[in-house]
């Protein structure tokens, strides 16, 4: 079985743009994840990453001494792309993080890339993530391609996107056979936002994506799919957020089949027995989980059961202000409404 494989990036220092407090640490947690056998479970040395805070502290304003620049992210996707161009498939995944400050193209909604370090309001080298996704999947280096962008994609008339540099291939009958899942911290022409998160400045987005592999629900066979991922994250960001204001995140997921991004047991199930006093025959129950997720019960009985994994959650009577909330833990519930 061929390996997956990774590049991750996090900018944070940008003396010619604006500082940011979340993206080195967002990047360091994505790392955590993706080398945890349990998680993604990517060889360490197939991981490469490259962070502000590898790099000696710029001075304020100087933006001829802050890393990483455009050449120096393109170098880590160099092996990669040489690889593929002599061997062909060479891995099973591609999983690209990128965070920092990023712009969108005005063309081209679909767009995204990230500024390099040394990035200016008029000078501005960057590096198009969704270019080098796109090339990988047209050669069909992996089976699949994941690309995960926390920035944001603002449009600006004096920008537009430069493509990386690539070799002019394609391989149209391997293209076809590439999965994907492509997302994004916001929408084509907004921002992405950062807040205080225990402790420390985390990219919302990047939270929210986060907290999904680790706790959305797989399906029967364990997996826990890109549109799983993707119906959790738009449950919880405004949780997250907190508060602060954003655009949902963008999330394409591959309608020619769908990407398994985590695979684990499912959680044991127990028997919640709800109980209506007074029962009319037509009512609904409405039970909710804490991502949002809600499930309909037409209660034919004045007793109705529903198996539910550990966790908490809200039944409501719909139509009416009868509603409780309960724990489901390692043992059936009764709840009487």
């Amino acid at each position: 079985m061929l390996d997956d494989h990774a590049v991750i990036v996090g900018i944070d220092t940008y003396p010619g743009l604006s500082p940011l407090g979340g993206p080195c640490e967002d990047a360091r947690l994505i790392r955590e994840w993706l080398v945890d056998p349990t998680c993604g479970d990517i060889p360490v040395g197939n991981v490469k990453v490259l962070l502000t805070s590898d790099y000696h502290p710029p001075g304020p304003t100087n933006v001829n001494d802050v890393h990483p620049v455009e050449d120096e992210v393109n170098d880590l996707f160099r092996p990669l792309v040489t690889q593929g161009l002599m061997n062909g498939r060479i891995g099973r995944r591609l999983f690209i993080y990128l965070a920092g400050h990023g712009f969108s193209d005005p063309s081209d909604m679909a767009s995204a890339a990230l500024f390099a370090a040394n990035a200016e309001m008029v000078f501005a080298p960057h590096i198009a993530g969704t270019a080098y996704a796109n090339w990988f999947r047209r050669n069909g280096v992996f089976d699949e391609i994941v690309l995960i962008m926390d920035c944001c994609r603002t449009v600006n008339p004096m920008q537009s996107i430069r493509p990386p540099p690539l070799p002019n291939t394609n391989q149209p009958s391997q293209a076809a056979k590439v999965r994907t899942f492509y997302a994004f911290g916001t929408s084509w022409g907004a921002v992405a936002r950062e807040r205080p998160i225990n402790g420390s400045i985390r990219g919302i987005f990047t939270t929210a994506l986060l907290e999904s592999l680790s706790s959305a629900r797989p399906n029967k066979n364990g997996r826990v799919t890109g549109q799983i991922v993707k119906n959790y994250v738009h449950n919880i960001i405004d949780r997250v957020a907190d508060g602060t204001e954003i655009s949902p995140p963008e999330i394409q997921v591959d309608s020619n089949g769908d990407i398994a991004l985590v695979e684990r047991p499912q959680a044991p199930q127990f028997t919640a027995n709800f109980t209506l006093v007074p029962h009319s025959g037509d009512e609904t129950l409405l039970v909710t989980d804490g991502t949002g997720n809600v499930q309909h019960i037409s209660c034919d009985n004045a007793r109705e059961s529903l198996p539910l994994s550990p966790g908490l959650y809200k039944v409501l009577v719909q139509g009416t202000d009868r509603s409780k909330l309960f724990e489901m833990v390692n043992e059936d519930v009764d709840i009487t409404l």
